[in-house]
């Protein structure tokens, strides 16, 4: 076993922990990072397109932090956490620059960055690097982390926050691949774990994204906020290449969608055509899929042909190395797209310095609730991870190097309760150790199915009833090696994510942003303008409650 003291423990490996780690080392703070995976090499930050927005303006067209939140405010319908807009507004075009010198190649002309229209957007803001993939900004970034000489521990399952009188004191978990328990005592401890798209079965996400951080809060008894808001990402390929993220720069310059009759279906819609936001380009998409006229059953058709090879070249250039490497002709080929389960709006509630109600505890990236309200715009996820990761990174070492909060006596009881807990999940004798997948996949259709793009009320009650069924499957899951064990600890995570995305969904009576209910299509200000907050009782069953929107 080991025992580990930090006064900043960092959970995550991916673009806000990492930054979050360089903040809280740099205001001093004895910093370790912790992640399931490797730091700067995993998850979601490296297999997501580059774009990041700022309101840097153009020689021709000036921006400001204003127009910014006006828009940021007007795609989450009003429900987004307004002190944290305004910090994003503020600061992202600093952490961008600050991006750009630590060795990030983002797209530049004339001397300044290059900023291109978005959906959403007033003003053209997003900034693309060279070849538009985020591993040419985590790989500077996990650079400044190696730089710093910062404390890593990799492939550790943090599972449970260390709890006491109130207060965070660490976690503790197990090692993946050899089982090792290890118990992290810090001062502050601050999720940076992403959001939970393992809990759909058609996702944009890659294995192991869980929902960890916000099940870890939520068990703490810790709030989560606006868990009913899932963005679903449109146009995700299925033909010529699978799993693969169309560009988002690609509707502003002109591509369009069709169906499998040839009709331009989105040529008519009231909010416009193809370059919307992604919570209306995903439902149009779903719907003509599920009414029957999507091309085998699951994809419609997007087209490049209107987009000249120059601009296509520089501002979509991971498209253009696709149909390089198929050899297609771009202008000629039918690309087949279709939504998947991409990002979570919703997560654990902050503040603007990313502190929660919790004392010593913080979370900041996609794990946190709050800033993006019913729908991000385009382009908004990595500055939120920057900003807010050197907000609470700072926040935190100032806490923890001010003053030292002494552990209490009891908290090492309370570690190894949890220690056992895990132990309890290995497998025995008469065990199935693979019955955590069946599990696993009925979870992940019953979200897919009844809680994905377009919801009904019958339904969701269906999905609600079946989820606390699999609870208790998930929760006799065991598993006969520690890699399967973590497993097993994951499918703890998800569904309990899984019931506080239904029971929010359920509990909203309305539509709005990505949460659209078809027998209530409209928004409903008078009575949902409005957060929900999702809390776990002494009982352990989850409660839902209404909560005004933080304006100040």
């Amino acid at each position: 076993m080991q025992d580990v003291h930090c006064q900043v423990l960092v959970i995550g490996g991916g673009a806000a922990a990492m930054r979050t780690a360089i903040a809280a080392h740099d205001a001093g703070a004895t910093t370790l990072l912790v992640s399931k995976q490797t730091p700067g090499y995993s998850g979601n930050s490296v297999i997501a397109r580059s774009g990041h927005s700022g309101p840097f303006g153009t020689p021709d067209l000036d921006d400001s932090p204003e127009l910014f939140v006006a828009d940021t405010l007007h795609a989450g319908s009003y429900v987004n956490h307004h002190p944290m807009v305004w910090a994003l507004a503020a600061e992202a075009c600093a952490r961008i620059e600050e991006l750009i010198a630590w060795g990030a190649p983002f797209l530049t002309r004339a001397g300044r960055i290059e900023t291109q229209p978005s959906a959403g957007h007033q003003r053209p803001r997003g900034c693309y690097t060279v070849k538009n993939i985020s591993t040419e900004v985590a790989r500077p970034v996990r650079q400044q982390v190696d730089q710093r000489g910062i404390g890593m521990l990799d492939h550790i399952m943090l599972q449970e926050l260390l709890v006491e009188d109130g207060r965070c004191y660490g976690a503790v978990g197990i090692h993946r691949r050899h089982g090792e328990p290890y118990i992290i005592y810090a001062g502050a401890t601050i999720l940076a774990t992403g959001g939970g798209g393992e809990v759909y079965a058609q996702t944009t996400n890659v294995t192991g994204i869980t929902g960890d951080g916000m099940a870890m809060a939520l068990r703490a008894g810790v709030d989560l906020v606006d868990m009913e808001f899932v963005q679903y990402y449109p146009v995700v390929l299925r033909w010529p290449v699978t799993r693969l993220l169309a560009s988002p720069t690609l509707f502003p310059l002109g591509a369009r969608l069709y169906n499998a009759r040839g009709e331009r279906f989105m040529a008519s819609l009231p909010q416009g055509t193809e370059n919307v936001t992604r919570d209306i380009r995903s439902r149009a998409i779903f719907q003509e899929i599920v009414a029957g006229r999507g091309l085998h059953h699951d994809a419609v058709i997007m087209s490049l042909a209107d987009i000249d090879e120059a601009t296509f070249r520089r501002y979509a250039p991971d498209m253009a190395h696709i149909v390089d490497a198929q050899q297609l002709d771009y202008r000629t080929a039918q690309f087949l797209v279709r939504p998947e389960a991409h990002f979570f709006c919703g997560g654990v509630r902050t503040d603007a310095w990313g502190a929660t109600a919790l004392a010593g505890l913080y979370a900041v990236g996609e794990v946190a609730g709050g800033c993006h309200g019913a729908n991000r715009l385009a382009n908004n996820a990595f500055p939120e991870c920057y900003v807010f990761g050197k907000r609470a990174g700072e926040h935190a070492a100032a806490a923890v190097t001010s003053h030292a909060a002494s552990l209490p006596t009891t908290l090492t009881t309370r570690a190894y309760e949890h220690l056992r807990a895990f132990e309890q999940r290995a497998a025995r004798a008469n065990d199935a150790p693979d019955r955590y997948k069946a599990v696993r996949s009925a979870l992940r259709q019953q979200m897919w199915d009844n809680v994905g793009i377009v919801r009904r009320t019958a339904t969701l009650r269906t999905a609600l009833d079946a989820i606390h069924v699999l609870a208790d499957q998930a929760h006799a899951c065991r598993g006969e090696r520690p890699t399967t064990v973590v497993r097993c600890l994951e499918l703890d995570n998800l569904v309990l994510i899984a019931e506080a995305i239904t029971l929010a969904a359920l509990t909203r009576q309305e539509s709005r942003g990505t949460h659209y209910l078809e027998e209530i299509p409209e928004k409903d200000d008078t009575h949902w303008l409005c957060n929900l907050l999702i809390h776990q009782g002494s009982d352990s069953a989850l409660q839902v409650r209404k909560a005004p929107v933080v304006t100040v």
